[in-house]
């Protein structure tokens, strides 16, 4: 039974990044959620936690000012029901946390694992030789998997998702958890681990994403910085001298053996920090609050939803924009008090950080970069991922302080 369940959730994992999203972003999405609560659903009672809480909470003051703006500014805000449901699929997992009390890190970095390797697979292809192809293989690819504003981005790989972008979003969150879980778990430091955290640097390469390439860096030694803290003996030296070693050679032969190809890169880091790139950007912010503050100002506090901006809600690229327009400053600030909680409630007042707990602080501090100029946290496989993470990570503290307990009384 309990494997049964161990099954359950990562075949779910299996199918959020597997499934095609291109074509329809609805029944994809649907999909998924149809699984989750078919699948994960628990008799158990779920005893208040400070998680299921704040994902309660969240959900419950969306969904209200939902129909709120349904009987106000705008009656058919189909859009606004509709991101309900990305909401919906988190809360439901937190509700449902007895059911996933056996699954591990473990449990989750084996289908992660399958789909870095099938990515990687398709990158390398796509990098090397299907931009130049018309094979049955890059067609399959560019109609289930791409946007069809990415089917053009020459040279820029996008893998499984959407687009660029959204790739190197992948590959940096799958760089976090292979790296950390290669630094920080138990008999992790294997030669598998180092193979798919390569296979993600060469995701986070191929995308020619600015942010992500920064994002990898910034990971990185915030990773090395709190193992080099735990070294305490000559072998664990050794292995970090090691990891810093591989990881500037491996930049440096690949800048050797690809002067061509990074005369492409620089041209796209170039065009991406130029004045006109970012004043893009900030040009479409600005149209956005624009139009919200002067048709209807009242609603800054509890947001104004995605249907009130009609054709132009897709332009928020930054994501705390995104939520403060459709989700209101309320939320906005009770997210952003929520990660910044974890994020000092771990590095500064424990003094025992876990595995688990540093992965997550790791991939708020790239998130918080990431959502500058693109969507992160609520990004519906990385919404998914945040919240399974959160999940091993209550069961972990829970089950450490029965043992606690449970020796106390001896």
């Amino acid at each position: 039974m309990k494997s049964l369940k161990i099954r359950k959730v990562q075949l779910f994992i299996l199918l959020i990044f597997l499934l095609p999203q291109a074509n329809d972003y609805r029944v994809y999405f649907s999909s998924i959620l149809i699984y989750a609560i078919l699948f994960f659903f628990n008799l158990k009672i779920v005893k208040s936690n400070f998680i299921a809480r704040v994902f309660l909470f969240g959900f419950m003051f969306v969904s209200f000012f939902t129909m709120f703006r349904f009987f106000t500014i705008v009656p058919a805000n189909y859009k606004d029901f509709t991101e309900l449901g990305r909401l919906l699929l988190p809360t439901y997992m937190v509700l449902m946390l007895p059911f996933f009390k056996d699954f591990k890190i473990k449990d989750l970095l084996m289908p992660l694992s399958i789909i870095v390797s099938i990515d990687f697979f398709v990158s390398l292809l796509e990098f090397f030789y299907l931009q130049t192809s018309s094979s049955s293989i890059y067609q399959f690819v560019k109609t289930n998997y791409w946007a069809t504003q990415h089917w053009h981005s020459s040279y820029r790989s996008k893998g499984l998702t959407p687009g660029p972008g959204q790739h190197a979003i992948f590959g940096v969150f799958m760089f976090v958890l292979f790296l950390s879980n290669y630094l920080f778990n138990k008999n992790q430091m294997t030669k598998k681990n180092i193979v798919f955290i390569l296979m993600t640097m060469f995701i986070i390469a191929s995308s020619l994403s600015r942010t992500g390439v920064v994002c990898m860096i910034i990971s990185f030694i915030f990773l090395i910085y709190f193992y080099s803290k735990k070294v305490t003996s000559i072998k664990q030296g050794f292995s970090l001298v090691a990891i810093l070693f591989l990881f500037i050679g491996i930049g440096g032969y690949y800048a050797k053996k690809n002067s061509a190809n990074l005369e492409r890169v620089s041209l796209v880091f170039t065009e991406g920090t130029s004045n006109r790139s970012f004043t893009a950007r900030v040009d479409n912010w600005g149209e956005l609050v624009d139009v919200a503050l002067t048709k209807e100002p009242g609603y800054l506090l509890i947001g104004w939803g995605k249907e009130f901006f009609g054709e132009i809600a897709h332009q928020t690229d930054n994501e705390f924009v995104f939520i403060l327009l459709f989700y209101g400053l309320i939320f906005l600030m009770f997210f952003v008090l929520f990660t910044l909680r974890y994020l000092i409630k771990t590095l500064f007042l424990n003094k025992k950080r876990d595995f688990i707990s540093l992965t997550i602080c790791t991939l708020i501090v790239v998130g918080y970069i990431f959502a500058i100029p693109s969507s992160f946290f609520f990004y519906v496989q990385n919404l998914v991922l945040f919240t399974l993470l959160l999940i091993i990570d209550y069961h972990n503290k829970t089950d450490k302080l029965k043992d606690i307990q449970s020796q106390s009384l001896l």
